[in-house]
Formats: structure tokens, C-alpha cells, sequence
């Protein structure tokens, strides 16, 4: 048994999530130190060295940069976040002080490539640059031919590949990269549809001091050749996770490290491949993103690619950083997109392909997907309306036929789909766009038409009349912000005949932000026009009518109608507005009953009898077909607004008293439980997207969305999560349970929550 001493601890750190949830992990002085002193050793760190920190100190790579300068009596150059949000002016802070030129560099390629092929090529890795050491980690490394791109001819720089997780702090592995000493063989013009050039991988390298290796396959098996996910492991570079204990551990110690490798039969050198979750099911087929990626980086004028997929609207989106001679020009992307059909699987083609000027950054400097999918999201939504403004089915059907075909101009009559290069794959994404954009289906006969032989004109004949109309016509005029940002309680009548649905927390305003066709498409005569339920306003326009009893002194109220609900009513009615002038008024009570009324007459539109007593709000969804209530029963219920047919239940551990939440663009709804738990729920199908625990008690209050999730608990803790992954944000403790929701001030830049002692506390969302 080791001693206590044995395993005194260094720091404490919370990993990222990369590998899962986030995890604080304890790192004892015996895992750290050994890595800083073999990589002192293999950097050839020494006194006379000047070394950036470039990782902030939430990222573990922060303490070998400080201690790697600490251990070897070199200076430790430190800048502000302000410059090193800079790329141009800290390129000239690190390299324009003649005594203090930065020698050795750790960053993520992210952070690099942050610079253009010219600034690295004149200053960073230049002949006679200062910079004696480059260490790329915490991302895929670039490949071999990528990299001697980034370097001047005569450049002497050395260049390292480090990999590692934080649950075995810092890294595991180091390799030098050896480039070739040849000049570049290839003209950056010929960018079009020819092979692809070759990309050597960078290998992981060998294992650090105390470090041991395994790839297991999906049985648990190790394999010495081939495929399968890297385990990190030792006898003693041992950090403890969470709530493990030393007399826990089995030794040695391995972690699973979610990253798939490849081990090479004759060099035994391991190849990155990529993470697990980032191998999709796609049309029925697996996709990985990081072969789109390592495909896209043969096309010889990309210097940067991220493919990432969104789940909530299922599209595969491309982005790209292209040398700057291809800039801003439409037709290199459509020929990019031409080269991905010739180099890819039908399934691995991106829906959209964007260029960016650089890519956003997360604060520990690696690209950040979170951000990239707001942009793919927003992208969607801009195309969409573009293709709204098209005006008929036709016309819309054409633009699609010659997008999905790389075609630069309209269709001829007699084109056939399948002779222009088209497959299956294709036929479904250009049907289910068509849908999306018309907000109803079109003829499923339509894909037979289309892998059948038939010409585009015959094409023409297969889609229904009905669909043939203008797009104004249709319940969404996607040209006008459906959504706005204030926060109130007053119920507030729409008076814009166009807007289909106002929606308080929709980030993302359009008909394609939510997860599927089927909860896609309005029924023309039954979209919302305005929904408000409890504790937030989830439509509103402006009164327009004249107040007829503006001259009198009193206003009597009488009672229009009543509605005997036959038990105790805790949950707010919830009143809907359809563009047809179809009014409603949804609500439940203890007598399980949940109903749905004519606002005018209170006649019975439908009813739900749910297993147990109703005390949550209903939240509707965007199409306004479904609304989403908890029972006590531990149930969240999705109920047809037409029919009071019950779509889906998801079961909980306690009772729900809690009322749903729209997040995820209106795809999903977020609700607390008496179990701990916060759920996020998709609409559509009711599948679970992601749940987080909140330890400190059960959740009574309604969660509140933007940006972030907002809760609280019965204990008087108030929580801020993320809203894609669940992930913890912050944590606030007040003196008193929380019963009321919270609420956002009208910019979004804070949260308030109530307490029961009568205190009303004000927290920046930043925090």
C-alpha cells in the first residue's frame, strides 16, 4: 500500500469534457513530475530558453510550461488575455524584443494556425527565427506536409507532437516531426478537382517516463496491430477522478482516453484517428468526421477544415480556411464540393460548406464546436430563406437539383439525376430540403422519379399542385425576425399577420431550427400566432385596438366563462393563438386531467387523463402542435394539441412538478425533477439528449433558457448549465429554498433568482 506521502497532491483540475462529462481530477506531485522532467529532457529545455504561456491556468498544459521554465531556471514570458487574443500583436510581442524572444512554444494548432502561411513564414517559423522549440498538443496534429507549409525554407525550428488527458496529467506521448528538407513541390494554383496530394500522418510517438500504452478493440481486447481506443495507464503517474480513493484503484491504473488509433503493422508507430463520438450514423451509414477532415486537408489550398454534425436539425456542416489567393471565391468552394463528391462516400458529403477568415476559439485555445454549430445553424436558417425567396416549388426544386449536382447553372428538361452524377443519398437530401422549406411534404414518388431515369421535366410532373403555391402564402414568412428578446409577463397581442410563431428563448429564428420534419411542418390554419405560460412570456406582439373604456373611471370585469377542472389547479393556464384566429386555453390539475379549451366558449377541444396529478405548466412547441407537461407521477407527457393523444412519455425518478422549457432552438425542452436531475428532451420523438444531476436537491422551479440553462433547487442552489451538453457552467449557493423561477433581465447579460428567505439575487450569466 503506498503511503499518504506518497500521494501529496500538486493541484486540482477539471477536465474539459472532451472525454465525457467534466471530472476534477486530483494530480499528485508523483504523476506531474516525471512528466516535466522527461520532457525537460527531451525539449532540451535550459536556462537561457524564453518560454510563452500560452495555456490559460483552467488547462493542464499551464503547468508544464510554468514548471518546465521553474525546473530549468528559464525566464517564463506571460501576456495579458487582451494581447493574446491578438494574433497580431502577439506575434510581434513574442518575436520583436531582442532579449526576450520566445524559444520554446506549447500551444494547439488551433492557436496557431491562428496566424497566415506569410506570418509564420516571415516570423514565427522564419530562417533565422528565435523559436528553437514548437510543441503542438491538445488537438490532431497537422500532417507532415501541412506542417513543412507553416515553414520558411532554411527554418531550423523543431517541431513536436504531444498528446495526453488530463485524468493522467499532462501527456503521454511525444514525437519529433521530421520534414522533409526538399522545397515545396506543388503550385498553390492547382486547387481544383485533381488528386489528392499526399498527407502523412504524424505519428503519436513514443510514451513518456512512467507511461504506459494499450489499444483495446470494441471487446475489451488488445490488439497489437490495427484499430481500436488508446488506454492511458502507470503504476504511479496516478491522479485520483472524482470521488476515487488510492485503496480503490487497481494497479496499474489505465483510463480510457475515447480517441481511436491506429497502430501500424511494420513501424508500430500508433496514428490518431479520431474521437469516438465523432464516428455519426448518417442515411444508415457510419461517417467520420476526421476522415472528412483528412480528406479535405488533400485539397491542396485548405489551411485549416472542421467538420462538425448538429444533431438538432441533422446536417453535416464543412468549414474551411483557405490560402488567401482563394478567398472569397464562390466557385473554388463549389469546386471543393465537386472534389468531395469525387474523393468521399455519398453519406460523408457536408450539407454546407462555409469559409472563414479564422475559426473560433475556446478559452484553452482549441477549436470550439459549440460556436461552430451556431454558425452551421445560422447557415441553414439563411439558406432557407434564400430559397424562400425563390417563390414557387419550382423554382426551388431547380436550385436544389443544381446545388446537389455542383451544376453552376439550371437544370435542362431532359437532364436525368442519376446520368449528372447523382445517388440515393442525394435524392433524400434534396426532397428533405424541399420539405423543409415548404413546411409539408413533398411526394415521397419524388425519389422514385429521380433514381428511377426520369428527366427533370418529368421530375416537374411528380410534385402535387398542392404544393404548387407561393411561398408567402405558406405560414411563415422566414424574411421577418421571428424572434425577440424581452422579458415580460404581460400577455401581449401579435398584430403581424405573417409571423407564424413568437418564441422567447429560440436562439436561432427559422423554420429548419427544429429537429425534424415531421415537427417541422405548420399546419397553415393552426400555427401560433402568441403562447404565454408561467414564469416567462413565450409570445407577444403590441395592442393595436383602441381601449374602449379609455373615458371611464372603473372597469367592471364579469366572468366570461368557467371550466370545472374537478380538483386543486397549481399549474398556469397556458393561452395560444393560431394565425387562423383559433384561440386556446391548455391546462392541468390534480385531478389528472389535462384539457385543451375554445378561449372564447370553453368548449372541450380534447382532453389527456395522465396517471397522476398535474401541477407543471405546459411549454408548446414551435409548430404549435404539441405541448410538453410533468406529472407526479415522474412522467414528462408530450400531448397532441389536436387531439389530447399522448406522442411520448419520458420517465423520470421523482415527481415532476417542474415546467418544461424550450432550448436547443425549439427542438428540445428542457424540465427539472424531485429525483435531481435536469433532462433535456427531444420533441419529436421524446428520446433523452442529455441529463445533468444536481446534487444539492430537487428541482421544483421551472428552468429558464438563454444562452445557458438556468435552475435551482429546493436546497437554494442555483445552477447555470450548458445548453447542448448539460455541462455544469457555475454553481451559486443562497440561504433559503427556491421555489419561483428565474428569470433573464431584457440584454440577457444577467439572471435572477428569488429566494424563499425574500431575497432577490442578481447573477451575471458569466459567472
Amino acid at each position: 500500500m503506498h503511503s499518504p506521502y506518497e500521494w501529496k497532491m500538486a493541484y486540482t483540475i477539471q477536465t474539459s469534457g472532451t472525454t465525457g462529462y467534466p471530472k476534477i481530477v486530483r494530480v499528485p506531485h508523483r504523476c506531474i513530475v516525471p512528466n516535466i522532467q522527461s520532457l525537460q529532457s527531451v525539449l532540451s529545455v535550459r536556462s537561457s530558453d524564453v518560454i510563452f504561456l500560452a495555456s490559460p491556468f483552467t488547462f493542464d498544459p499551464s503547468i508544464i510550461e510554468m514548471f518546465l521554465a521553474l525546473s530549468a531556471g528559464a525566464l517564463l514570458l506571460i501576456v495579458t488575455n487582451a494581447v493574446k487574443s491578438s494574433p497580431c500583436l502577439l506575434l510581434k510581442v513574442l518575436f520583436s524584443e531582442v532579449e526576450h524572444r520566445v524559444t520554446v512554444l506549447e500551444a494547439t494548432p488551433s492557436f496557431v494556425m491562428r496566424w497566415s502561411l506569410e506570418e509564420m513564414q516571415s516570423t514565427l517559423l522564419c530562417e533565422r527565427s528565435s523559436l528553437r522549440v514548437l510543441v503542438l498538443g491538445g488537438e490532431p496534429c497537422p500532417s507532415v506536409q501541412v506542417l513543412e507549409q507553416w515553414k520558411s525554407k532554411q527554418n531550423k525550428t523543431e517541431i513536436f507532437n504531444v498528446y495526453g488527458i488530463t485524468e493522467v496529467s499532462c501527456w503521454a506521448t511525444v514525437h519529433k516531426v521530421v520534414i522533409p528538407d526538399v522545397a515545396k513541390s506543388f503550385d498553390h494554383n492547382d486547387c481544383g478537382t485533381h488528386a489528392p496530394s499526399q498527407q502523412d500522418p504524424v505519428p503519436l510517438g513514443n510514451a513518456l517516463s512512467q507511461t504506459l500504452l494499450a489499444v483495446k478493440d470494441e471487446s475489451g481486447e488488445e490488439v497489437f496491430t490495427g484499430e481500436g481506443e488508446l488506454y492511458i495507464g502507470s503504476m504511479d503517474r496516478v491522479c485520483l477522478v472524482d470521488s476515487e480513493t488510492v485503496q480503490n484503484l487497481q494497479f496499474p491504473v489505465y483510463r480510457a482516453t475515447g480517441d481511436i488509433v491506429k497502430i501500424d503493422g511494420s513501424s508500430r508507430m500508433m496514428i490518431y484517428l479520431g474521437r469516438k463520438d465523432n464516428i455519426i450514423k448518417r442515411f444508415g451509414h457510419k461517417v467520420s468526421l476526421n476522415h472528412v477532415e483528412r480528406v479535405v486537408a488533400t485539397n491542396r489550398c485548405i489551411e485549416q477544415s472542421c467538420c462538425v454534425w448538429e444533431p438538432h436539425i441533422k446536417k453535416l456542416g464543412l468549414f474551411v480556411k483557405v490560402e488567401q489567393n482563394k478567398r472569397d471565391d464562390k466557385q473554388f468552394l463549389r469546386a471543393l464540393k465537386f472534389y468531395l463528391v469525387k474523393h468521399l462516400q455519398p453519406s460523408s458529403i457536408p450539407d454546407v460548406i462555409m469559409e472563414l477568415k479564422s475559426f473560433p476559439l475556446s478559452c484553452h485555445g482549441k477549436l470550439d464546436h459549440c460556436e461552430l454549430k451556431c454558425l452551421l445553424r445560422d447557415k441553414v436558417q439563411e439558406d432557407v430563406i434564400e430559397l424562400n425567396k425563390l417563390g414557387d416549388i419550382y423554382q426551388v426544386f431547380a436550385s436544389l437539383w443544381s446545388h446537389y449536382l455542383c451544376m453552376e447553372s439550371h437544370p435542362n428538361p431532359q437532364d436525368n439525376f442519376l446520368q449528372a452524377g447523382g445517388n440515393s443519398i442525394q435524392a433524400l437530401q434534396l426532397v428533405s430540403e424541399l420539405e423543409e422549406v415548404f413546411g409539408s411534404s413533398a411526394h415521397t414518388s419524388l425519389i422514385g422519379s429521380l433514381l428511377g431515369g426520369s428527366t427533370y421535366e418529368e421530375c416537374c410532373s411528380c410534385l402535387s399542385s398542392s404544393c404548387e403555391r407561393k411561398l408567402e402564402n405558406i405560414s411563415i414568412d422566414a424574411s421577418k425576425q421571428l424572434i425577440q428578446k424581452y422579458k415580460c409577463r404581460k400577455r401581449l397581442t401579435s398584430s403581424q399577420e405573417g409571423d407564424a410563431v413568437k418564441y422567447l428563448r429560440v436562439e436561432q429564428a427559422g423554420i429548419s431550427s427544429v429537429d425534424s420534419t415531421e415537427v417541422q411542418k405548420v399546419d397553415c390554419d393552426k400555427n401560433i400566432h402568441t403562447s404565454s405560460c408561467r414564469g416567462r412570456t413565450e409570445g407577444f406582439g403590441v395592442w393595436t385596438e383602441p381601449c374602449v373604456f379609455s373615458s371611464l373611471n372603473d372597469i367592471k370585469l364579469r366572468v366570461r366563462w368557467k371550466y370545472n377542472l374537478e380538483k386543486c389547479v397549481d399549474a398556469s393556464p397556458c393561452f395560444i393563438k393560431y394565425k387562423s384566429g383559433d384561440e386556446r386555453v391548455l391546462i392541468g390539475s390534480h385531478s389528472h386531467l389535462f384539457v385543451i379549451i375554445h378561449s372564447r366558449t370553453a368548449e372541450l377541444i380534447a382532453e389527456c387523463k395522465l396517471m397522476d396529478r398535474i401541477e407543471s405548466s405546459v411549454c408548446v412547441s414551435p409548430c404549435g402542435r404539441f405541448g410538453v407537461v410533468g406529472s407526479y407521477d415522474g412522467c414528462v407527457y408530450c400531448i397532441n394539441l389536436h387531439t389530447g393523444e399522448i406522442k411520448w412519455s419520458f420517465h423520470t425518478g421523482g415527481l415532476v412538478k417542474s415546467s418544461p422549457a424550450l432550448c436547443l432552438n425549439g427542438s428540445a425542452i428542457v424540465v427539472g425533477s424531485y429525483d435531481r436531475f435536469l433532462y433535456c428532451i427531444s420533441i419529436l420523438d421524446g428520446h433523452l439528449i442529455w441529463s445533468a444531476k444536481l446534487e444539492a436537491g430537487s428541482i421544483f422551479s421551472s428552468p429558464c433558457v438563454a444562452k445557458a440553462v438556468y435552475a435551482a433547487t429546493l436546497d437554494g442552489t442555483c445552477y447555470s448549465l450548458d445548453e447542448d451538453s448539460g455541462h455544469f457552467l457555475w454553481t451559486r449557493k443562497l440561504e433559503s429554498p427556491v421555489f419561483s423561477s428565474p428569470a433573464l433581465i431584457q440584454d440577457e447579460s444577467a439572471v435572477l433568482f428569488a429566494e424563499v428567505s425574500g431575497t432577490v439575487h442578481c447573477f451575471s450569466v458569466t459567472e
